[in-house]
This record gives C-alpha cells, sequence and structure tokens, in this order.
C-alpha cells in the first residue's frame, strides 16, 4: 500500500515541489520586513528545496510558543521546531547531556518554529496576510511588545 502511494506522489513530485516553492514564496513575502522574525536562508549551492516546513527564527525578546499558539488559532499550523540533539531523551539519558551545556545551540532551539505548508488556501491563504500595513507600504515592525503577549503587532 505504501509503495502504491509512494508511487502515485512520484508522478505530482513536480506539482507538489513547485506548490510548496510558492507558499515558501508567499511566506516570504509576508515576512520580510518583520524586524522580529529571520526567516530561512538559503546557502548559494542549494539546488532546490523541498519546502515541507517553513522555518523561521524569532528574536530573542519573542515567545515563539506564544506566537505558534496564535498562530494556530489563526488557522496558521506552526509548532517548535529543533530541540537541540543534545537534549533529545536519549542523549541526555545516555550521556547526560544537560540544558546549559550548548546555550547557543539551545538559543537557536527556543527561537525556531516551523509554519506547516498549506498550499491549497492559494496566494495571501496562509493567513499571515491578516498582518495589517504599515503606512509606507510595508509591514510595520514592532517597536514594542505587549506585556500579555510576545505576538508581533504586524502578526496580530
Amino acid at each position: 500500500m505504501s509503495a502504491a502511494l509512494g508511487r502515485v506522489q512520484m508522478a505530482r513530485l513536480e506539482e507538489l515541489l513547485a506548490r510548496r516553492e510558492r507558499v515558501a514564496g508567499w511566506y516570504g513575502e509576508r515576512l520580510a520586513d518583520i524586524p522580529e522574525i529571520e526567516p530561512p536562508k538559503l546557502a548559494p549551492s542549494t539546488t532546490r528545496m523541498s519546502w515541507f516546513v517553513y522555518v523561521v527564527r524569532f528574536a530573542p525578546q519573542i515567545n515563539r510558543d506564544e506566537v505558534a499558539r496564535r498562530l494556530e488559532q489563526a488557522g496558521i499550523p506552526a509548532r517548535p521546531y529543533f530541540l537541540p540533539i543534545h537534549l533529545q531523551p536519549y542523549m541526555v539519558e545516555r550521556f547526560g547531556y544537560q540544558p546549559g551545556d550548548y546555550p547557543i545551540t539551545e538559543d537557536l532551539g527556543r527561537r525556531g518554529a516551523a509554519v506547516l505548508q498549506r498550499d491549497e488556501r492559494g496566494p495571501g491563504g496562509s493567513g499571515l496576510q491578516r498582518a495589517p500595513a504599515h503606512p509606507a507600504g510595508r509591514r510595520q515592525p514592532v517597536e514594542e511588545l505587549n506585556t500579555t503577549s510576545s505576538l508581533p503587532a504586524s502578526l496580530s
């Protein structure tokens, strides 16, 4: 059964990859002017991305889990991404790694989130079109964070 499903999906591979690339482009356009979000950067040697997820990194002052929760409420699938390898249960049990052993890796792990592909929604259908535009025509940067919520105003 799995092989049959895989064979059908392989026949649609180009179509699926093109849709994912289009959605990644939409995310990139909508997130480009939000200073608290670092979109993915592709290495020049990258030949093609599968874009099975669109991984972003939030500025240190942004509460990634709160952003993911609010995006989920808006119908945009988002999940924390990248639990550092040394904090995986096996590594902790086998080698005794603890939080704090690799602070840079842990910081990056706390700030990463995957916005899942929802290509059936079409242009603007990622839900990110809800971000209010800046009067100058770009997305509004966050000057201050609301103390009760760490979601940037530009994603509210």
